[in-house]
């Protein structure tokens, strides 16, 4: 005698309703996860934008005095003082003809150019800007060996 399983004919119809109900609820909850996410991504990095703009434009107010007077050593100070704000990875004041008169943390490339293509593109500009950099902040550190 050969016992062959046949499924079931038929299912009640509260669990074919249980089944589609929790059906949907996934279907839209992870729909709505999916748009919150998009839509607070979207937010933080605007405000991080608008923060970023700010403190700019109050760098450019306070050094203004010091561009006019050539007073490098007063734009190298304030670059590097700017620059401990922890949100604030570095800072660079440029001349009006391109050389830079204030990198923190770098007093080795002042009154130099710095020719790379987020320098090119913040000096051609008139108005500020806002440019996507990557920073390599992932680095892991070499391992040590004792001998």
């Amino acid at each position: 005698m050969k016992l062959t399983w046949q499924g079931p004919r038929y299912i009640p119809l509260r669990y074919r309703f249980i089944i589609m109900t929790s059906c949907m609820l996934v279907f839209l909850l992870s729909t709505l996860a999916l748009v919150i996410d998009f839509l607070q991504s979207r937010t933080i990095r605007r405000q991080l934008e608008g923060r970023g703009l700010a403190i700019a434009q109050s760098l450019a107010a306070t050094s203004i005095s010091d561009l006019l007077t050539y007073n490098y050593v007063a734009l190298e100070r304030t670059a590097n003082r700017a620059a401990q704000d922890p949100d604030i990875e570095s800072v660079i004041i440029h001349d009006k003809v391109g050389k830079v008169v204030g990198f923190s943390g770098r007093p080795d490339l002042q009154n130099t150019l710095i020719d790379d293509s987020i320098s090119r593109n913040i000096l051609t500009s008139q108005q500020p800007i806002i440019q996507p950099v990557t920073l390599e902040t992932d680095k892991q550190p070499d391992s040590i060996s004792k001998k």
